[in-house]
């Protein structure tokens, strides 16, 4: 789950979807993978370390990393400590590594990553997960913006698998026909 621009609602997504998953009954991962800002710690009132960073620098392993929710089936991967390199350690092979093995144990894993256009570090990960939801809210971003990142995406042959408009007013004209 990514934005173009910070304070889209990327977070309160991706948190709400897992959540959601987990509620199903599926087992579900939740990982910040904003290894920069990444706040999503702070909703679970858990630390930030260790995380996902330690993990992909091989100081821990997965499963220590990784905390149980008050909600069922859901596990939370905390972004670990702040990782100013987190785009090259998005490429590496050990993320590839990292995948593999969370996939064999997790039904759905939702990653809240960076804003595309703040770093490299999303168009350095998306690439290799199955799917991204792009999230646009509605009075802050931009056309221009959100048309410039998701072409980002586009070039590296993210699978986009939809947009989510976050705080439509339902004030607007166009929604009129609903109420």
């Amino acid at each position: 789950v990514t934005s173009s621009i910070p304070g889209e609602g990327k977070s309160t997504i991706s948190a709400n979807l897992a959540v959601t998953l987990a509620s199903a009954g599926s087992r579900t991962l939740l990982i910040d993978g904003d290894l920069r800002k990444g706040r999503l710690h702070d909703f679970f009132g858990r630390q930030a370390t260790p995380g996902l960073t330690e993990v992909l620098r091989r100081a821990i392993d997965v499963k220590e990393a990784t905390a149980s929710t008050p909600f069922d089936n859901l596990s939370f991967l905390s972004r670990g400590k702040v990782a100013m390199d987190a785009s090259e350690l998005y490429l590496r092979s050990v993320t590839d590594d990292f995948l593999r093995q969370v996939y064999q144990d997790y039904d759905y894993i939702v990653i809240d990553s960076a804003p595309v256009l703040a770093k490299e570090d999303t168009a350095s990960l998306a690439p290799k997960i199955d799917a991204t939801l792009f999230v646009i809210r509605a009075g802050v971003a931009s056309l221009r913006r959100s048309r410039t990142a998701l072409d980002i995406l586009k070039k590296r042959n993210v699978n986009i698998l939809g947009i989510v408009f976050n705080s439509a007013e339902k004030s607007s004209p166009g929604y009129y026909y609903y109420q």
